[in-house]
């Protein structure tokens, strides 16, 4: 327990370090991370969307237990390269395995960032990152595109979804 504590700890310092960094690096494509209210920011763009452009569809993605699937590895490589800082952290947050308990039962885990651990959504900002890179830099045209973590929100046309969901697809 005392542990458990003293990790969560350590890993709130190590975000709080990177805080406007992270911010300015994710945004405007992920306010899940550096962002206060990030989740009704998403609700007022999407007010103000559906407003000022009646005649687009809206499409909303919720990606199915992303959080807890994701490949460290890439995430890992991306703290190097932007927050070097935190690096010798967060490897040993999530390199190798984790052990998690539930009940009486110990679970090891090898994917996906913890629920619960404030280095988590920033790491899961960081996997989700290259493919919000990637629809931005191909799908023209769309209004809306913003993620809060791993929930996505779009407004454009049908022809634009269907770009989203084969990226989507493509990335994994």
């Amino acid at each position: 327990m005392f542990g458990n504590l003293l990790r969560r700890l350590a890993s709130r310092l190590a975000v709080m370090s990177v805080f406007f960094q992270a911010q300015q690096g994710l945004e405007p494509t992920q306010v899940g991370v550096g962002v206060r209210g990030g989740n009704e920011l998403v609700i007022h763009a999407l007010k103000r969307s559906i407003s000022s452009y009646p005649g687009l569809s809206t499409m909303q993605m919720d990606l199915i237990n992303a959080y807890g699937e994701a490949e460290r590895g890439k995430a890992l490589d991306q703290v190097a390269q932007k927050f070097p800082q935190i690096y010798k952290w967060a490897p040993r947050s999530y390199r190798g395995h984790n052990t998690l308990f539930y009940g009486g039962e110990a679970i090891i885990t090898t994917k996906g960032w913890q629920q619960g651990d404030p280095l988590g959504p920033l790491m899961f900002a960081l996997t989700l990152l290259p493919l919000t890179e990637r629809i931005e830099a191909e799908v023209e045209g769309l209004k809306m595109h913003v993620w809060y973590l791993d929930n996505g929100h779009f407004r454009g046309t049908l022809d634009q979804f269907r770009q989203v969901l084969a990226i989507c697809l493509e990335e994994g």
